[in-house]
């Protein structure tokens, strides 16, 4: 066997044993015994959503569950006062620090050298992909009013700016939004949005401008409080549209923690190299007293070609973050991308953390 083959074989194998690695991970993540009990609306609380937060806070009625559920329901546009008009809720501008590993700051070419036939091409190394730390800065505004009983209007907006000071690199990215969110019924939301977001960095950038229109559902079962969650968003670029699909659950399960499952499509351009379909799957629970999550994801990449030959992606990611002090958080994850163009097979690191944003 040829020491090429060798690697292959070795890097088949060594993926596999990650991936396997992974699945048994989630699995004792799920079933490791806990330091407290973890009832139903804790693991709520820790999913992340408001909608079922609240939904679980109302059914299971923790003690001192009426101050809290008072903000949620203020939040949700519950406690409007009629015929007052525009109601503000919420006024928040925050900065935080920006620490994290880019591999691909510079949008460039995964490898050195590719085949077309039997001619063997080298890439110049300006254009190859630079990896390093990054540094930077990140700043958030909100302002969320109730309009009319169970309807809430919130405005976002965000500015950031990283810097790899090993490359001499940044990267720069600002967006804002405007959602309605309508409390329809009993535990169910529609949400109308819509926003435009500007993304830039060396070789590559991004205007888009979009809509969308989602909901959710809470519901309970047997084993636990659910949010069964939708979305469809039509994007609008200079150089194609393109619209997504999102359909997920989250459940909060008692000793068990919170855990989303959802599945995504995207529509197929022709020419273009863009997402067409995906999974996802996480769990969030305490381990060692620290609110930790366990994600993996799938992407499936396709509709543009490389040199005339069709190219196709199958994206893998597993990502871990645990909180590590009441302020901040660190990831780590291991994405591979599987391609039928070998030139595009590639695996890297990420890493992150996360400060807890000073708000003014």
């Amino acid at each position: 066997m040829s020491p090429l083959n060798l690697l292959k074989m070795l890097r088949i194998n060594l993926l596999n044993l990650f991936k396997a690695g992974t699945a048994i991970l989630l699995c004792g993540l799920a079933t490791a015994p806990l330091a407290d009990p973890l009832p139903v609306w804790k693991s709520a609380m820790i999913s992340g959503s408001q909608r079922l937060s609240f939904f679980s806070v109302l059914k299971a009625k923790p003690p001192g569950h009426e101050t809290y559920l008072k903000r949620l329901m203020r939040y949700d546009g519950l406690m409007h006062r009629p015929g007052k008009g525009p109601q503000k809720l919420l006024s928040y501008v925050g900065l935080k620090p920006l620490i994290g590993y880019d591999s691909n700051i510079n949008n460039g070419l995964p490898g050195d050298e590719f085949n077309i036939g039997k001619f063997t091409f080298r890439t110049d190394e300006e254009d190859q992909a630079k990896a390093g730390m990054t540094v930077g800065a990140r700043a958030t505004g909100t302002l969320l009013y109730s309009v009319a009983p169970a309807q809430v209007l919130k405005f976002s907006a965000y500015g950031s700016y990283e810097f790899a000071p090993e490359h001499s690199l940044s990267k720069h990215a600002v967006g804002a939004s405007a959602c309605l969110g309508s409390h329809v019924a009993s535990y169910t939301w529609i949400d109308s949005c819509a926003g435009v977001r500007i993304a830039e960095k060396k070789n590559a950038s991004v205007e888009e401008v979009y809509a969308s229109l989602g909901g959710s559902q809470a519901f309970a079962t047997g084993w636990g409080h659910h949010e069964a969650k939708w979305a469809f968003k039509r994007s609008f670029r200079d150089d194609y549209p393109k619209s997504y699909i999102n359909v997920g659950l989250l459940s909060a399960m008692p000793d068990v923690g919170a855990i989303y499952t959802g599945v995504s499509w995207g529509e197929e351009i022709a020419g273009k190299h863009t997402s067409r379909w995906g999974a996802t799957a996480s769990i969030t629970r305490p381990v060692l007293k620290r609110k930790t999550t366990l994600s993996i994801s799938y992407g499936n990449f396709g509709g543009g070609s490389h040199f005339g030959e069709p190219r196709e992606d199958n994206q893998y990611t597993v990502n871990l973050k645990s909180q590590v002090h009441k302020n901040v958080a660190v990831s780590f994850g291991y994405p591979w991308n599987n391609s039928n163009v070998a030139f595009y097979d590639e695996n890297s690191v990420l890493f992150g953390v996360d400060i807890k944003s000073i708000s003014f």
